[in-house]
């Protein structure tokens, strides 16, 4: 699947659309849809926006954002953002990760369980 940047370029070359017209539709900044753009992070409720003006599950995104390493880092300040308290555990991962203790693919389960538990736990509210 194609990574959300991807996915806006092509939606607004098949509509004609500019980033302004595009940030209009999707109710956010027009600087808002060039960070996306630019791969930077966003948080999880310009992720849903977005994903409901392209008509794409959010956690499709999720799933191939974090087949792109570049991509894993807005991923987890998205996951950090909406819950602080397990802070540490991803501290304690990055700090492995960078140590050479921990693989890359091992990070990529973490924050599939993360997202995982904490859709759950959305869920369950």
């Amino acid at each position: 699947m194609q990574t959300l940047s991807e996915i806006i370029e092509d939606k607004l070359k098949k509509d004609g659309i500019s980033i302004r017209e595009a940030s209009r539709q999707v109710g956010v900044s027009a600087t808002t849809i060039s960070r996306i753009m630019n791969k930077e992070s966003i948080d999880v409720e310009t992720l849903v926006r977005v994903c409901e003006w392209l008509n794409v599950s959010p956690s499709d995104i999720i799933d191939s954002e974090l087949n792109d390493e570049r991509a894993m880092g807005s991923r987890i300040a998205a996951i950090l953002q909406t819950n602080p308290e397990i802070s540490e555990v991803f501290v304690e991962a990055l700090n492995r990760l960078e140590q050479g203790r921990l693989d890359l693919d091992t990070m990529r389960d973490i924050v599939s369980y993360a997202t995982w538990k904490i859709n759950l736990q959305t869920k369950d509210k």
